[in-house]
């Protein structure tokens, strides 16, 4: 399982929340978990995630963080229910 974190450093403020969660399925699921956080403002790493980009486009950086499992955009509470 793949969960990437799209952020904006400096623009967004930290999610503690979202924070707690992602130390909590590390412990649950220990190597079974990849957590990346990537930067949105980083050009080149952006290049694969258009779809991360046009959401960024249609709502704003206020939206961030974006979250992505194994490749598709999820929210906070899909995250979350991964904890039960």
């Amino acid at each position: 399982m793949i969960i990437e974190i799209f952020e904006a450093r400096g623009f967004s403020e930290p999610d503690t929340n979202l924070d707690a969660t992602i130390l909590n399925l590390r412990k649950k699921y220990g190597d079974e978990i990849m957590i990346k956080k990537l930067d949105v403002l980083d050009k080149q790493l952006m290049k694969k995630h258009k779809d991360v980009i046009e959401q960024i486009k249609n709502s704003g950086l206020e939206k961030l963080p974006i979250i992505k499992l194994d490749n598709k955009i999820v929210t906070n509470d899909k995250i979350e229910r991964l904890m039960r």
